[in-house]
C-alpha cells in the first residue's frame, strides 16, 4: 500500500465511524438498523449475504489460518 492510499482509507474510515457515532447519539435504535460500519468476519459475511455491503476494506497483512474452527473469510470472497 502506498502512503497516499493508506491515508485516504484512514480518513474514509474515520469519517464513516464519526457519522455512525453521531447517528447513534441521536437515536440508538435507528443507528443499529442503519449501520454504516461493521467489524469482524461474521458481521461482514452477514451483510454480504444480505447484499447490504457497499465497501469491504481488508488489511493487507492478513495471514491464512490453518487451524481447525477458524473462519477464513478470504476463501468466501
Amino acid at each position: 500500500m502506498t502512503v497516499v492510499l493508506d491515508s485516504a482509507v484512514k480518513l474514509l474510515l474515520k469519517d464513516v465511524v464519526k457519522f455512525q457515532d453521531r447517528l447513534y447519539h441521536r437515536d440508538p435504535v435507528k443507528a443499529f438498523a442503519k449501520r454504516r460500519y461493521v467489524v469482524g468476519f461474521r458481521e461482514v459475511m452477514k451483510y454480504l449475504h444480505l447484499k447490504k455491503l457497499k465497501l469491504l476494506v481488508i488489511a493487507p497483512d492478513l495471514e491464512v489460518a490453518k487451524q481447525k474452527g477458524v473462519i477464513n473469510i478470504l476463501y468466501f470472497i
